[in-house]
């Protein structure tokens, strides 16, 4: 179906934001862009979370960190002992600082990887950054698969305050130089997967509208499917940081979506949004695609060089639930309303090299919840064997709820 709008403007531009692995890309956004662009809409998408940790230990930021840390030293009292002999030892973290800097480096070397020792260097010199420039910090704390924040989530007063405050949120000035490259599109779409990208995601959400007035937010993943039902929260964050929500999987229904001119009006499926006379609506849910007809992700306009791995992984979905479905603690199922579908091991086969001729890439993550033992036995069969390398992640995904999602 050809685009029913007008010529050269993006649709959608697509973002990821912190905090996330940077040693890989992610899977949300390709695969939607994947289905959306030979519908006819066009799509771009863009990775901010790796491009954060860069930013976050980056040289141009080493004199700020310094200098906080250097004030913490000589104010704070013996009552934040601790802290004060934390931010002694980050200083002396970062008068080595070219030294790290030339550690963390080698983690794109392939020559590190085959040396456990240099391996190791490298990502405690990471680590160490992180921490170093975490210690400088007023409130955040980065690391590799974790975003600590403090009482920002306690309350909606303390996370609106948190995301407005430029001196103590990092992402603040980060987003509003990535935004000064940015062409405004039809709608921005913000990918939210994580618990740890919730204060990141709505902080870029803040600045997007303040850069774009005029730009509505779709914002969609697997937390917002989880807290969709949570009205009160909903109606605090609508206008102010996103106009839509996309419920559940986002194929089908951001196709829709795209190719409506007012969703509102025709309530394109999977939505939440606000009524101008303040309802809440949710319209109806689609029924999910078959995992046979969801197409092999596309990781374009991704720039892989900014990953910190010697070889380009890429990660793949071969189910979508839980083929178990039997733990009582767990509801990650109903991100996929409770529809387990898993890939034909022909169909996975196919991935694989569609994406091994377009990138060369040799390396996979199966990032699956739950790679069913059947799907395993097969994939040897259909994929050429000595020409790849995988490996089974399975992302079993904390169950995370902030305190103020909770008190509502």
């Amino acid at each position: 179906m050809p685009s029913i709008h007008d010529t050269g403007r993006t649709d959608l531009h697509l973002i990821f934001p912190p905090q996330w692995s940077p040693f890989q890309p992610f899977l949300s956004t390709p695969s939607l862009k994947a289905y959306l662009e030979p519908k006819g809409h066009r799509v771009i998408q863009s990775d901010w979370n790796v491009g954060f940790y860069h930013y976050f230990i980056g040289r141009e930021r080493l004199a700020l960190a310094q200098r906080r840390l250097k004030h913490y030293v000589s104010v704070l009292s013996d009552e934040h002992a601790a802290y004060r002999g934390r931010a002694v030892y980050a200083l002396a973290q970062l008068e080595r600082y070219s030294e790290l800097s030339r550690r963390v480096s080698k983690l794109k070397a392939s020559r590190t990887c085959l040396h456990i020792s240099e391996f190791k260097e490298s990502v405690d010199a990471f680590n160490a950054l992180l921490n170093a420039f975490s210690t400088a910090e007023p409130v955040i704390d980065v690391g590799t698969s974790s975003l600590a924040h403090p009482g920002v989530l306690s309350s909606f007063k303390a996370l609106h305050h948190f995301i407005d405050n430029s001196n103590d949120n990092p992402f603040v000035d980060y987003f509003e130089q990535k935004l000064k490259n940015v062409r405004p599109p039809r709608f921005f779409g913000v990918s939210i997967i994580g618990g740890e990208q919730v204060v990141a995601g709505l902080t870029l959400c803040r600045v997007l509208k303040r850069t774009f007035p005029d730009v509505p937010i779709v914002i969609g993943g697997s937390v917002l499917s989880r807290l969709v039902e949570k009205d009160k929260w909903l109606r605090e964050l609508f206008g102010t940081y996103f106009d839509f929500v996309c419920r559940y999987e986002g194929e089908q229904p951001m196709d829709a979506f795209l190719s409506s001119n007012d969703p509102k009006r025709d309530k394109t499926p999977n939505l939440a949004y606000i009524e101008d006379g303040g309802e809440l609506v949710m319209s109806p849910l689609c029924e999910p695609l078959g995992m046979d007809d969801i197409p092999t992700p596309d990781y374009s306009d991704l720039a892989f060089a900014e990953y910190l791995s010697p070889h380009l992984v890429l990660p793949l979905l071969t189910t979508r639930g839980c083929y178990w479905g039997k733990c009582a603690f767990c509801y990650h199922g109903m991100i996929y309303q409770d529809r387990y579908r898993m890939r034909s091991a022909e169909m996975v086969a196919r991935d694989v090299l569609r994406l091994h001729e377009q990138y060369g890439v040799r390396h996979f993550a199966f990032n699956d919840e739950a790679l069913p033992p059947r799907l395993f036995k097969r994939l040897p069969q259909v994929i050429p064997p000595n020409r790849f390398f995988f490996t089974a992640l399975y992302k079993f995904e904390k169950i995370f709820t902030p305190a103020v999602f909770r008190e509502m």
